[in-house]
Formats: C-alpha cells, structure tokens, sequence
C-alpha cells in the first residue's frame, strides 16, 4: 500500500528524512528473546511465572512497561505461528491513515508533540486496529483467561479486524519519508 500516511514523533524530523520504526523495542530486545520462546512452548505456568517476574522487576524499578511488553509479545508470537506474511509490529512504522488519527496517536502517548506528512514509497503495509492492542482496563480476570483473551484480539488484530471505536493505524516497512510537519502540540510536562 504504497501512499500517503500520517506519523507522530518525539522529534523534529525535516521533510526528506527518512522514518524508521519503534526503537522502544531494540532496547527491550534481551526481554524479548526471553518471553518468545516460552509463549511459544505454551505452557501456562510458565508464561505465568515469567510474568509475574517481569511484574516484581517492574515494580520494584516503576518502569511501567512490562504490561504493555508482554502484549507486544504475545501479538508477534500470533503473528509468527498464524500471520507470518503480516509485518512485525516491532521494525515498523506505526503510522494513521489521517491526521485525527496521528494526533490522537500524539495524544494518546503524550510525549509525541510533532504529527506528519509521511509517502511510503516502497515496501509493504498493513491495517489493524490499536484498539485491540489498547483494549481498555477491565476488571481482572484469571490468568488463563486473560492469556486467551489476548490472543483472541492478538488474531483479530492480524486479520484487519475492526471494533466498533477501532483506532486504526497502518504499519509501514520500507521506504518511509517525511513530507512536511502537519502539526506541533505542546509538550506536556509531568508535574
């Protein structure tokens, strides 16, 4: 899907410059390579233990990432047992298909005061819908069922599935360039 897209960013990027995907996930690379493997031998206890672990590291060092890692986990375990054609969430560009969308994307993770313009000249896309990734906070549920759940949206995620107030957003691999600065939001700054 070669076009036209619109992108969030922490940084000022000058039309031209090329956009490369989540570097968020080069850095959690060692825990990466720790979970993958264990979701893929599917056992319970297992995946429940190291996630526990990873919850105490967690806590213990209030990074308040382990949640939203051990979901991206388990969407790339789906994608590579049942989607492996489908574009890995981690190398991508996380783009919008307009430029509501990249604002709200702004807003939504706070520290993206810069939305763009972006051409994906070569390479491939895909359409899914952050909602599912995102779902909202519900109350807790057993392990296993939650664990189900996941990958229940893990798989509707990577059929293009929508919901009914689906976030859509596009993943680009390839050639991704900036074509102009759409908008600049203030930075919010934590108190």
């Amino acid at each position: 899907m070669i076009g036209v897209f619109y992108y969030a960013s922490r940084v000022a990027l000058p039309p031209g410059s090329p956009v490369t995907g989540f570097q968020y996930y080069q850095n959690k690379r060692p825990d990466v390579d720790v979970v993958l493997p264990i979701l893929e031998r599917g056992d319970l206890q297992e995946i429940q233990a190291l996630y526990q672990r990873f919850l105490e590291i967690d806590l213990a060092r209030k990074l308040g990432v382990v949640h939203t890692l051990f979901i991206e986990c388990v969407f790339e375990a789906v994608r590579r047992a049942e989607f492996p054609n489908q574009i890995c969430r981690w190398g991508a560009v996380h783009a919008c298909p307009s430029p509501m969308g990249a604002l709200a994307f702004a807003q939504w993770y706070g520290s993206r005061p810069f939305v763009y313009r972006v051409l994906h000249r070569a390479g491939m896309a895909f359409s899914g819908d952050m909602a599912l990734v995102n779902p909202p906070i519900l109350p807790a549920m057993p392990f296993e069922e939650e664990l189900l759940s996941l990958e229940s949206r893990a798989r509707r995620y990577w059929r293009g599935e929508m919901v009914e107030k689906g976030f859509p957003e596009v993943l680009l691999d390839g050639d991704v360039v900036v074509e102009e600065l759409v908008q600049s939001l203030p930075v919010l700054k934590a108190s």
